[in-house]
């Protein structure tokens, strides 16, 4: 198994090539989103401005890759699985099923515990989060093949996270697509 350090260890390092990357698809706020209306729903504030990379479907679309890795948690056995956008604001949460996350779900309590432990700050929380039945919280940090890399904001989340969950934590850097260099 490969690994990384994630914080003060080592954790790992998941990887899916086969993700392919859909470069400069319009950018949507998850924060706008309701548990009555999906990520399709949401239109982009600004196309020529605001983008990010999702990754191709067989379909022909482009998902978050956020939503694939949630769905892969939920089809492993989770009871929740959700996408979360630290830097868009603490509203910035999507279930697995592209809908927005309900104010009463288990992702809320995270987060507010997370944000009390990190001076009211949201910055470096991980980008999917997954509830199990047994206790388990696992978290996952998305991370393009060759573009992107741990911040030291996301090093001192990680930490925060191991001191707020103990051994009930899973967390995991997932490495995706095969990014142009």
């Amino acid at each position: 198994m490969t690994t990384m350090t994630y914080g003060s260890q080592d954790v790992p390092l998941v990887e899916r090539p086969h993700w392919q990357p859909v470069f400069r698809c319009p950018y949507r706020r998850l924060r706008e989103l309701t548990p009555t209306t999906t990520w399709f729903d949401l239109r982009p504030p600004n196309p020529d401005t605001l983008w990010e990379t999702h990754v191709a479907q067989p379909s022909g679309t482009a998902i978050h890759p956020g939503v694939l890795a949630a769905q892969e948690l939920i089809n492993t056995g989770a009871r929740h699985a959700y996408v979360v956008e630290a830097w868009d604001g603490r509203d910035g949460v999507m279930r697995a099923d592209l809908h927005g996350a309900a104010a009463g779900e288990p992702i809320h309590g995270l987060i507010d515990r997370f944000m009390a432990a990190n001076e009211g700050r949201l910055g470096g929380f991980p980008d999917v989060v997954a509830f199990w039945d047994d206790g388990r919280v696992s978290l996952q940090e998305l991370k393009l093949h060759r573009k992107d890399q741990l911040s030291e904001k996301q090093h001192a989340a990680a930490d925060c996270l191991r001191s707020l969950l103990g051994d009930r934590l899973d967390l995991k850097v997932l490495e995706w697509g095969q990014a142009l260099v």
